[in-house]
């Protein structure tokens, strides 16, 4: 009898055993489970920034440029890039894509943008004529009476060579200053036509012409652009053309 009641307790002593080893088997899975889920939530928070370091602070405009987070504006000019944080930068260089046009016989040279359309129709010549069109459309077609909105002449200045003013009775809206170019001192006038201008080259009533004159090393040299108000010659290409006499225009000594 001694001996089955010492059976039984050896089995109850296993029995209890094993509940103890499967309640704490459960235990542990559930501690496990439970720090998991804490850890995919502490990783789901670190995702949407709770813990991420924070991106350093865009500062330059090539930075800005590089961020996936920035808006450039190319329609501007200079160009310019606005950070994610709202900070603007500007185009340090805005001309290092432009053309470059050097005249041996004009004695100057410049930078214009590259989709402009540069024509000379008689390099040859001593009374040297560049035309620019900063559309297609508005391009000069040589021999066909056709200039284009843009044109830089430079001829041999004589002795009693003058600055041209623009005329009250031709133009409206006159304004006129002086303008520094690589040195040389020259005239800016603005002005709009009081009626249209027949001949070869038509030019309708309102048009907006820029007239810039320099005289040095003996050449004068006149840089005219116009802007119609339909047609043509409508593109609204005036700061481009005021930044290309400006900034880049050169005169060869």
């Amino acid at each position: 009898m001694k001996e089955n009641q010492r059976g039984f307790a050896a089995l109850e002593g296993l029995l209890i055993f094993l509940i103890v080893a499967i309640i704490g088997g459960v235990g542990w899975f559930v501690w496990k489970s439970h720090n998991s889920a804490n850890d995919s939530l502490d990783n789901a928070n670190a995702a949407n920034g709770g813990d991420l370091p924070k991106l350093a602070p865009v500062m330059t405009y090539k930075e800005c440029l590089k961020s996936k987070t920035s808006t450039v504006d190319n329609k501007s000019f200079p160009k310019t890039c606005t950070s994610k944080a709202g900070k603007k930068f500007t185009d340090p260089n805005p001309y290092a894509d432009w053309k470059n046009y050097s005249s041996t016989v004009g004695k100057y040279s410049l930078k214009h943008p590259a989709n402009w359309q540069a024509v000379v129709c008689n390099p040859a010549e001593t009374d040297l004529t560049l035309y620019l069109g900063p559309t297609k459309a508005s391009s000069a077609v040589c021999s066909s009476g056709k200039p284009a909105q843009i044109r830089v002449v430079s001829t041999p200045a004589v002795p009693t060579f003058s600055e041209q003013n623009m005329s009250s009775n031709t133009y409206s809206d006159i304004t006129s200053k002086k303008i520094v170019a690589d040195g040389v001192t020259g005239k800016r006038q603005s002005g709009k036509l009081k009626a249209d201008q027949g001949g070869p080259e038509a030019i309708p009533a309102n048009t907006q012409v820029v007239i810039y004159q320099f005289l040095a090393t003996g050449r004068s040299y006149i840089i005219i652009y116009i802007q119609t108000p339909t047609g043509d010659y409508s593109s609204n290409s005036l700061k481009l053309f005021d930044s290309m006499v400006q900034n880049t225009f050169k005169i060869n000594t």
